[in-house]
């Protein structure tokens, strides 16, 4: 771990915390909304009476294209930053610095090239 290398890749794990930490609380608003929305389409009258929304207010939240956007786009940066803090520091303590690089390249192009279709698919929508 004292390499300098290592040493990067840990401040790096630090800035990535930062990340998940400050794209939960939005991620956690707009899950619910989208859940409630949700149910609101299939269940009108339970969710007017529990949360005072009803059918077209869910259509109107469910595909509000800024609350689907910011959701797949909160939900791809808090689980790339979040499965990157996980696997980094693991690796780095383990002394396999090369793997650590290795691994997010790789995540982060998995990220980039399966993943990033999703919100160009929620975009054009």
């Amino acid at each position: 771990m004292g390499s300098s290398r290592g040493r990067s890749l840990l401040k790096l794990v630090f800035v990535l915390r930062h990340v998940t930490a400050l794209t939960a609380p939005p991620l956690m608003v707009l899950a619910i909304a989208m859940m409630i929305s949700g149910y609101a389409l299939a269940a009108p009258r339970v969710t007017r009476e529990f949360f005072g929304i009803g059918y077209g207010e869910g259509v109107l939240v469910h595909s509000a294209p800024i609350i689907r956007c910011g959701f797949t786009v909160l939900a791809l940066l808090h689980g790339w930053a979040g499965t990157l803090t996980l696997v980094l520091p693991r690796l780095v303590k383990a002394g396999r610095v090369m793997l650590a690089y290795f691994s997010l390249s790789a995540i982060s192009a998995v990220m980039l090239y399966v993943l990033l279709p999703l919100l160009l698919i929620e975009l054009t929508k």
